[in-house]
């Protein structure tokens, strides 16, 4: 097979006929041949030769299409004609894919050979295809695919809700989202919608869509490291593929990049969906919400034990089951007073940062479904409901919030919440599943291991061994 960097489309469609496929720079070491398409100095032709690389011109292009084959490379005018003028510019190059494990000789420069740097283990990936079809796009599948991202980019106006926070007199509103550095045209600046936006609180969350692609995508990307396979990083959002019903798989991977995994290959990865999330997937966004920001601070510390926190992450749950979720964990908190009393205690320290909430709530820029909540009298005693400043106090009233004045705004909970404490339910579900507290069912995988030590209505605490690995199984309470 061959792939040269070319960008212009009627190269590229004559490369396809040829049997060939144009790569990304991103797979430069996997590359057979670099396509010139400027003038480069005799010391780059150098450099691409002792790497293995075959230099060649759009005219050699050009010339193999013309007879439908492909001609040798050693087209002494050609090449003689690339080194001798001058470099005056550098045009786009991509890279391409050979099967070829022969000694190359760099022409022009005869005194010696190189072997090709990454060779292709065609026998491996094959059986990886094979092992982990459920992985991969089938190739005898003939179901419509569309990756990542094109997704974003036909939907880069539907990435991120822009949705008014609900008070306690004003319902819920969400409107499109725009980027808030580039005001709308012919947008109103009356003195009448100015006073108006400043009595609102505008939160800006990631589309419960996107949600569930990117926790998909995440979802595969660990699927893949557990069947012992990786991509070193040298993957796009072109090769996160889903069909119609939504369901995920790899395409459009180039030959060479599934590899074995070994150590700091599933940080190499880590680090390159990060990357992607930010620039790919927020392809239209200056400013990423909150609660991916959160969700991208979590998959960053993968390494030390978060990965299936990750997979279930409250922030990348729609409205109902972040509300659910949290106020399930925080059942478990108050049955663990009495039940292992130490591990409450270390969470309420681990959450010391949430101490003088009351000053925050009671404050005017507050949501007034806090405060109208830690304000109120019950009517039988004349009295207000105690809540200590802790962390205690805290969670006991935002359980208060969702049975009484925001109980038909499950949905929006979560911004309710967020508009006082935007960290809050985020790092409550984090410190519960350092301690072995969680309510998702995950599969028991054989990379970790656990010791149950407490059970209260199906809810299992573990010790993590393996912090990398650890799977537990857990009855599901939501």
């Amino acid at each position: 097979m061959l792939s040269v960097g070319y960008t212009e489309l009627v190269s590229k469609r004559k490369i396809e006929v040829l049997g060939g496929f144009v790569l990304q720079s991103i797979d430069y070491d996997i590359c057979t041949h670099v396509a010139m398409a400027g003038d480069y100095s005799e010391g780059a032709v150098l450099i691409w030769n002792g790497e293995g690389k075959k230099v060649v011109n759009i005219q050699w292009i050009d010339d193999c299409y013309i007879k439908g084959i492909k001609i040798p490379e050693n087209d002494a005018p050609a090449i003689q004609a690339l080194i001798k003028t001058p470099a005056t510019s550098q045009g786009a190059r991509d890279t391409i894919v050979s099967t070829s494990k022969k000694l190359r000789p760099c022409y022009g420069y005869q005194r010696r050979s190189v072997r090709r740097k990454l060779e292709y283990d065609r026998a491996f990936e094959e059986k990886a295809y094979h092992l982990n079809h459920n992985l991969f796009v089938c190739k005898m599948d003939e179901t419509m695919y569309t990756s990542l991202r094109n997704y974003c980019k036909f939907n880069k106006d539907r990435l991120i809700l822009q949705t008014i926070t609900p008070q306690v007199k004003s319902p819920p509103e969400q409107i499109p989202w725009t980027n808030p550095l580039e005001p709308k045209e012919g947008a109103s600046t009356s003195t009448e919608e100015e006073e108006k936006n400043m009595c609102r609180h505008i939160s800006y969350t990631t589309s419960n869509e996107v949600k569930c692609k990117i926790r998909n995508a995440y979802v595969l990307l660990k699927n893949f490291h557990w069947a012992g396979l990786t991509f070193g990083g040298h993957f796009t959002s072109e090769n996160f593929l889903m069909d119609t019903c939504g369901n995920m798989r790899f395409g459009n991977l180039s030959k060479g990049v599934i590899n074995k995994l070994e150590d700091g290959d599933i940080e190499k990865d880590t680090d390159r969906f990060v990357k992607m999330t930010r620039e790919e997937v927020f392809v239209s966004v200056t400013t990423l919400p909150l609660d991916i920001i959160q969700w991208i601070e979590l998959i960053d510390r993968c390494a030390r034990g978060y990965d299936s926190l990750a997979e279930d992450y409250i922030t990348l749950k729609d409205g109902y089951r972040s509300a659910a979720h949290f106020m399930s964990l925080h059942n478990m908190f108050e049955k663990m007073e009495t039940t292992d009393n130490p591990t409450y205690e270390k969470i309420k320290t681990k959450l010391s940062k949430y101490t003088k909430w009351k000053k925050g709530v009671e404050a005017p820029d507050g949501n007034t479904h806090l405060k109208e909540t830690l304000d109120f009298i019950d009517p039988a005693t004349g009295r207000k409901a105690y809540y200590s400043d802790d962390i205690c106090g805290l969670l006991k009233l935002l359980r208060n919030i969702r049975q009484h004045s925001a109980r038909a705004k499950e949905d929006v909970f979560v911004l309710i919440v967020a508009q006082n404490f935007p960290r809050l339910m985020g790092d409550f579900q984090k410190v519960m599943f350092k301690q072995g507290y969680t309510l998702n069912i995950i599969p028991l995988a054989a990379f970790g291991q656990f010791t149950k030590s407490h059970t209260d209505s199906g809810i299992q605490k573990v010790d993590h061994e393996d912090s990398r690995h650890l799977q537990v199984t857990l009855k599901e309470l939501n």
